[in-house]
């Protein structure tokens, strides 16, 4: 008689060995030299399923296998078929040998050191920007498993690359490689269809907190190009339930459209033949004439009334097909330069070069993660006549959702009836998602308020799990080198700016971490369902900056009791975000001497943030 938990054992062991065999596989098949530029998306796409058999194994709770253990219960009555699709993974790596390349000695001599010296670069550049590494041992680990393949990747290519034996490709078939990268996905997938329940959701969040990543550590327009391609690559299959590939392919649409997305603002640095062919028509798209606006200007400066529409003003749009579209527009002003054809101050080049990137992005597909609103262009303000006597500013125009609704800031809805528990939650994890997938672009927001919380009401109620982030008029490319353009210190603005950027004289480049803070101060307005001011007992009209510098200390300061107070009212969870948004660098294991515009900070701050803020509260249960 065949013994069950002898055969399981059995099976674990020989699973094992089998994964270890893939996973060497990939890494020699993705370090390969020699890849043909034009085919290098499908190493991207060997990357992605690299990645989708690494998340895999965590949530199957084979991560930390050790000899002699018995395989986790989800795959008990699985493990015929877990071994049949190892072995297959196995296979195809072993075809792969035999169709695309061979190995060959590069250790360096005399004939081979610049051909090898070119080969390490090339290697070493491409895998700095990817994660490649699987652990097994807890101690090894340094960062989250998510992170650790990003910072070990370096370390593993360099590896490879001093192995004896690294593959080089020397001859390549396009069509039997797609096969091969098809067939690897399909057993992926039959991989990913063992998981059930909780297993099943976690590998999920794994998958898209894996693709977060690849989108971050890219920053060329080649890389993201290639990651384009192979995200578009692997929609192209449907496979498996209907659920299970609805989740997938959702997962895979906001991979391209995220990499498409962090692409464009790729090209705006890049040379212009590195450019997308379509770069230039989608600058020109952005671009609205002032005489198709019907703008409804504001006739009063009172204080109320710049609370509800400091930065926006309702109209409508025609755009000349005799229709109208009902807007709201968000002001941003601008430097100028006189030109003296025109006779007249106009805008520099560098402005309208900011504000054509910054509309690009809003206007272009994006997740429904980022809850941004549909973006029609900008328009300049003094179009209109040429002595124009309008602010120097750009108008970026929105669409309503529907004629009829009624836009509603955050900060408008804080002196209203306290919402219940379960709505406050969803909302502080739908702003702090937003705040996360606009990062993983690499931009920064710069005027994170509840003012920019944008609602639409509808018969007067408003959806809090439906919030639109707005306010972009300072959102600029988190680069190195990259100034803002900047606005009129205001006291009830700077309420939300973390200190080292406060006032008018603020020196320093702006950070994520900063956004981070401004989101901690509206984390904490939802807790307690009051304005900041409130709050901490300021009256932001006659504040002088000493004050206005010291709300952070005093929100962290225990003995104020406002963080015990959201710990009450929200528990543990939602306190410990707020917190690490507050704390800032040392709570996400930022150093003061780390560069925050660095890949492999920012990479590690973007894991750190979800993982302590964004994934803890869309964890709170109630």
């Amino acid at each position: 008689m065949v013994d069950p938990v002898g055969a399981s054992i059995g099976a674990a062991s020989l699973a094992i060995q089998l994964l270890q065999g893939c996973y060497r596989g990939y890494q020699f098949f993705i370090a390969a030299a020699g890849m043909p530029h034009d085919c290098r998306y499908m190493r991207t796409r060997l990357q992605i399923e690299y990645s989708r058999l690494s998340d895999w194994t965590e949530a199957a709770g084979l991560i930390e296998y050790d000899g002699g253990q018995d395989l986790p219960d989800i795959l008990k009555t699985d493990r015929l078929v877990l071994v049949a699709v190892l072995t297959e993974i196995r296979s195809s790596m072993e075809d792969l040998a035999d169709i695309n390349g061979k190995y060959v000695d590069l250790r360096p001599d005399k004939d081979l050191v610049k051909k090898n010296q070119a080969m390490e670069l090339e290697l070493v550049e491409e895998f700095s920007n990817i994660a490649l590494s699987y652990e097994k041992r807890v101690a090894e680990r340094k960062f989250p498993r998510g992170l650790n393949h990003i910072v070990r990747g370096t370390a593993m290519a360099k590896d490879i690359i001093k192995h004896p034996k690294r593959l080089e490709w020397v001859a390549f078939d396009r069509d039997v490689f797609k096969k091969i990268l098809a067939r690897l996905t399909e057993l992926n997938d039959h991989l990913h269809e063992m998981m059930h329940g909780h297993q099943a959701r976690a590998l999920e969040a794994a998958t898209e907190r894996t693709y977060l990543e690849m989108v971050q550590v890219r920053t060329s327009v080649d890389e993201l190009k290639h990651l384009v391609t192979a995200a578009m690559l692997l929609q192209e299959r449907h496979t498996g339930e209907p659920s299970r590939s609805a989740l997938r392919r959702r997962n895979e649409k906001y991979l391209a459209a995220l990499a498409e997305f962090k692409r464009l603002n790729a090209a705006n640095e890049a040379h212009s033949s590195h450019k997308p062919p379509a770069y230039d028509s989608v600058m020109k798209r952005t671009r609205l004439s002032y005489s198709s606006m019907s703008i409804l200007y504001a006739t009063t400066n009172s204080h109320s009334l710049l609370l509800n529409a400091r930065t926006r003003t309702a109209g409508k749009h025609y755009p000349g097909d005799d229709t109208e579209r009902h807007i709201w527009v968000e002001w941003k002003t601008y430097k100028t330069e006189y030109d003296s054809r025109l006779e007249k101050d106009v805008p520099t080049k560098r402005t309208i070069r900011r504000v054509e990137e910054l509309v690009a992005l809003l206007q272009s597909e994006k997740p429904e993660q980022f809850c941004a609103p549909r973006c029609l262009g900008y328009f300049d303000d003094r179009e209109d006549i040429a002595d124009s006597q309008h602010d120097y500013r750009f108008g970026i125009v929105f669409e309503k959702p529907n004629p009829d609704c009624i836009p509603k800031s955050l900060r408008q809805m804080l002196p209203e009836r306290k919402p219940s528990l379960t709505d406050r939650v969803s909302l502080a994890h739908k702003v702090a998602t937003c705040v996360l997938y606009l990062h993983a672009v690499n931009w920064l927001h710069k005027a994170l308020r509840s003012d920019s919380i944008l609602f639409f009401l509808d018969n007067n109620n408003a959806n809090l799990r439906q919030p639109k982030l707005t306010g972009f008029e300072f959102a600029r490319p988190d680069k190195h080198g990259e100034t803002s353009t900047t606005g009129e210190a205001n006291e009830w603005c700077e309420l939300y700016v973390h200190p080292n950027y406060q006032g008018s004289n603020a020196k320093g480049t702006y950070r994520k971490t900063f956004d981070i803070y401004s989101l901690g101060i509206i984390l904490l307005e939802i807790s307690h369902w009051k304005p900041i001011e409130q709050i901490v007992g300021i009256d932001p009209d006659c504040a002088q900056l000493a004050e206005l510098k010291s709300i952070r200390s005093r929100l962290l300061d225990p003995a104020a009791g406002h963080l015990a107070q959201v710990l009450a009212d929200q528990g543990e969870k939602y306190h410990e975000a707020v917190k690490c948004c507050l704390e800032g660098r040392a709570a996400f294991g930022i150093g003061e001497e780390e560069d925050e515009a660095d890949v492999l900070t920012g990479a590690k701050l973007q894991q750190a943030f979800m993982t302590h803020v964004v994934d803890a509260l869309e964890s709170i249960c109630i």
